[in-house]
C-alpha cells in the first residue's frame, strides 16, 4: 500500500469523522467506519504520546485523548443505530464502572461485582460492534453503503 492510499484511507475513516461528524449522534455507521476510526484514534494517541514525551509535555496526550471522546461516543452510538439498537445500549459499558466507583467509597465489598458486570457488558458491546448491521432502513436511516 503506497502513501497516497494510506492518506486517502485515513481521510475517509478518521479525518472525515473528525471534520464532518465530530458530535454527530444521528444516523448510522458501518463496521469499517467504526473499526478504522478506532484504529486511527489509537495510532494518533500513541504518536501524540511519543511526541509529547519527547517534548516533556506528557499531559498533552491526555488532551488529545479527551478531544477524541466526543467523536468516539458519537460513532459508538451510530454503530449501535446501524444494528437497530438505541443509544442507551452504550450505557451497558458505562453504568457498571460508575457504580463500582461509587461503591468503592460506600460499600467496597460490591466493587468486584460491578467490575465483573462492567467486563461482561464490555464484552457484550464488543460482540455487538462486530455484528453486521441491518440490511434495511431502520429508525435511524437507510442502510449504510
Amino acid at each position: 500500500m503506497n502513501l497516497e492510499k494510506i492518506k486517502a484511507h485515513a481521510n475517509q475513516y478518521f479525518i472525515d469523522v473528525l471534520k464532518n461528524h465530530y458530535a454527530d449522534f444521528k444516523g448510522r455507521a458501518d463496521r469499517p467506519m467504526f473499526w478504522f476510526f478506532y484504529m486511527y484514534m489509537f495510532i494518533s494517541i500513541i504518536v501524540a504520546s511519543v511526541i509529547f514525551s519527547i517534548l516533556h509535555l506528557p499531559a498533552l496526550t491526555g488532551l488529545v485523548a479527551l478531544g477524541l471522546i466526543v467523536p468516539m461516543l458519537g460513532l459508538s452510538v451510530r454503530r449501535l443505530h446501524d444494528l437497530g439498537k438505541p443509544w442507551y445500549w452504550l450505557l451497558l459499558g458505562i453504568v457498571p464502572g460508575f457504580l463500582a466507583g461509587i461503591c468503592f467509597y460506600i460499600l467496597p465489598s460490591l466493587v468486584g461485582i460491578f467490575k465483573l458486570l462492567q467486563g461482561l457488558s464490555n464484552i457484550a458491546l464488543l460482540v455487538l460492534y462486530c455484528m453486521k448491521g441491518e440490511d434495511k432502513a431502520n429508525a435511524w436511516g437507510p442502510k449504510v453503503k
